[in-house]
């Protein structure tokens, strides 16, 4: 899955249609605890933050129970207008 994939999908309860379009079900997926034996964020170097996204990466594009429906997608790679779209799409927060 690529940004430019999003682009093609409207999340069907944007689409405002069907007899339960005035319910909206959505989920985000927020880590904020630490991994088991890494350091924090602001204690690691740089080497212990690459080999703990990359660990984080492998684990989020391997996910099964997604179905290869998975992203990853490292924001300082990317443009101001991919960005901007991620977040109007509620798939990203600021």
């Amino acid at each position: 899955m690529t940004i430019d994939s999003l682009l093609k999908q409207t999340c069907e309860w944007l689409l405002g249609t069907g007899p339960n379009s005035d319910i909206v079900m959505s989920s985000r997926i927020r880590l904020a605890r630490n991994l088991d034996k890494t350091p924090f964020s602001h204690w690691a170097t740089k080497k212990q933050e690459k080999e703990i996204l990359e660990a984080l990466e492998q684990a989020v594009l391997g996910a099964e129970m997604m179905g290869g429906n998975t992203l990853s997608v490292r924001m300082a790679e990317i443009d101001d207008v991919d960005k901007q779209f991620l977040l109007e799409r509620n798939l990203v927060s600021r």
